[in-house]
């Protein structure tokens, strides 16, 4: 399965798409919460134990543009997925069984505790894929992850024979609460991973609501004028603000980005996205994302588009 940048409970972090829940993105910090439906609860669920059977993507139109297929033990880990990816084919569209033209599929290797897990790829169409090897806390939240890729024409992945493309390394409050995640992709002029000299890409910095309902995730993409990282002149590309459930269950979430004073948390500030969860016997059923607030420019109408929606069975 071919690793992706995703949303999950705290900061954008590099993950298997089996296990993404939201998109990633960021919120306005000046604006109201849209509106949301009353949605039935469920018991907390943290990653990677609540993994859907089957998760359906569709875009605008409603079609179904791809879909993961997984394969879980009796306790609810994850043992293997499979993802059907878009085909070149018209006449072939992503059916989500062993017929479709683009398939990844995965296999999930956890250790005797499940505190680590690594992922083996296999591709059938991408002469390069990612696997991973993530690294648990005792509440079951990533507090470290490494991607590899395959090399060229390898059509398999593998933590043994990959080599190391990225390292994510999460601070974690109680073992659950992200606080920071600090993303890097580059060894720097040594070679060597985790020396002085490697190369962030990225830093997710979470604030948290007192009662924990609340998380806005910052993502600053570079270390501004002075070159350091994690200063007030760090560059900020936007912020996600993800509102929960009582039971730390998703319940919405809205992206923005700075206006044109470039400063985030401003009145200029542009809603770019936002994101609702609905419920079906106490579990995520599916989410909405919508990308625009359609001809009107007025968000959370029915004239909101560039909708995207994901089911999960």
């Amino acid at each position: 399965m071919e690793a992706k940048i995703i949303k999950g409970k705290g900061a954008c972090i590099l993950v298997s798409s089996m296990i993404a829940l939201t998109g990633c993105g960021s919120d306005n910090n000046s604006e109201q919460p849209l509106n949301s439906q009353d949605n039935q609860t469920t018991e907390t669920r943290t990653y990677p134990h609540w993994v859907p059977k089957l998760t359906e993507y569709y875009d605008s139109e409603g079609n179904l543009t791809s879909c993961i297929r997984a394969e879980l033990d009796s306790d609810g880990f994850i043992l293997t997925a499979s993802t059907s990816y878009p085909s070149t084919d018209p006449d072939q569209p992503v059916q989500c069984n062993d017929d479709d033209q683009h398939i990844i599929d995965a296999e999930f290797i956890f250790n005797n505790e499940r505190t680590v897990f690594s992922t083996m790829t296999q591709s059938n169409f991408s002469p390069s894929v990612a696997c991973q090897q993530v690294m648990m806390s005792t509440k079951n939240m990533p507090n470290r992850i490494e991607t590899y890729v395959s090399g060229t024409q390898n059509f398999s992945c593998s933590i043994q024979d990959g080599t190391l493309y990225s390292i994510q390394l999460f601070t974690l409050e109680d073992d659950l609460y992200e606080k920071l995640v600090v993303l890097y992709n580059n060894p720097g002029q040594d070679n060597e991973w985790e020396t002085d000299d490697d190369v962030i890409q990225a830093r997710f910095v979470s604030t948290w609501s007192t009662d924990r309902l609340l998380q806005k995730t910052t993502t600053y993409f570079g270390p501004g004028n002075d070159g350091i990282w994690g200063t007030t002149d760090d560059l900020v590309s936007g912020a996600f603000e993800m509102t929960f459930k009582e039971d730390m269950i998703p319940d919405f979430s809205i992206s923005s980005s700075p206006g044109n004073d470039g400063i985030l948390g401003t009145q200029d500030d542009l809603i770019t996205g936002y994101t609702v969860f609905t419920y079906e016997n106490g579990l995520i059923k599916n989410h909405t994302t919508y990308n625009s607030p359609g001809l009107d420019g007025i968000w959370d109408t029915l004239e909101d588009n560039g909708k995207q929606h994901t089911v999960f069975y």
